[in-house]
């Protein structure tokens, strides 16, 4: 083991995992969305096999979901925001969607894998736009809108799914799907950082289960999970989701639409410039 790039990755992630424990704080991302780019351009120095990339950055990045959104559940339930009668309808479908998005994982490629993640993300681009265009339409109509139980079933089982396939967590796609149904910025938050602490626990556990028997993943990993990258990303995110709380209790609900979509915008380039051999 060479212990200068293992400090040197342990580093970059630390650096990473306060960036991921904001963004899990403002928007209950629970951190993976931001992460799995990060991992993505820092594993290789770690010696980690290319077909195996996507892989240890999904699995890393699930187990720092379960981390940051803790801090952030209950620093949100602590505030009154988090609706447990909503939670309890939607843990399910997203916990089944999320076992079978980490067993479908392990028969899918590095690139393929790349692709799903930039498709989710522009399916969150797209929802968080119409997001905001169906607030708006709604607060100049006067009319609040309402969930329907069986789109909401479909919609955080489908979510369990991109989640565990993408390390994305439950906000790129419950956020937006929320916050038109009539949940506040705030409120549609602290249910996605619920609901990707869910996909987070279930998920990483099918990672480190499929990757036991991975040859060639370097010393200290488990199964997909390579240790001093999360180590580094969870130390990281635990001290900076707080904070994103914080940040989004006393922001207005218009800036944090225009901070949530200008974070997807970001995170889809590095990642394009990555699958397409750019960088």
């Amino acid at each position: 083991m060479d212990w200068g790039t293992t400090a040197e990755i342990f580093l970059f992630c630390l650096l990473g995992g306060v960036i991921a424990g904001i963004g899990a704080g403002l928007f209950g991302l629970g951190g993976g969305l931001t992460t799995v780019p990060i991992l993505n351009y820092l594993l290789p120095l770690a010696a980690v096999p290319h077909a195996n990339l996507m892989h240890c950055a999904l699995a890393s990045s699930l187990v720092l979901i379960v981390v940051n959104t803790s801090a952030a559940v209950l620093q949100r339930w602590r505030a009154g925001e988090l609706d447990m009668g909503l939670l309890r309808r939607l843990i399910l479908p997203i916990s089944l969607g999320a076992v079978a998005g980490a067993i479908l994982a392990d028969f899918v490629s590095t690139i393929v894998l790349r692709i799903l993640f930039l498709l989710i993300v522009l399916n969150s681009l797209r929802a968080c736009i119409q997001g905001i265009m169906q607030s708006r339409a709604a607060e100049a109509d006067g009319k609040a809108l309402t969930l329907n139980p069986l789109s909401a079933c479909i919609t955080s089982g489908l979510t369990g799914l991109a989640g565990a396939l993408g390390g994305t967590g439950a906000g790129t796609i419950m956020v937006p799907f929320l916050s038109r149904r009539g949940l506040t910025m705030k409120q549609a938050g602290a249910q996605a950082a619920g609901l990707s602490g869910a996909i987070g626990l279930v998920g990483s556990i099918g990672y480190i289960i499929a990757g036991l028997n991975e040859v060639g993943m370097p010393p200290a990993s488990l199964g997909y999970l390579y240790l001093p990258a999360l180590l580094g990303l969870a130390i990281g995110g635990l001290a900076s989701s707080p904070l994103g709380v914080k940040l989004s209790q006393r922001s207005d609900e218009t800036v944090l639409r225009w901070l949530f979509l200008a974070t997807l915008l970001v995170i889809l380039a590095a990642m394009a410039l990555k699958t397409f051999g750019i960088t």
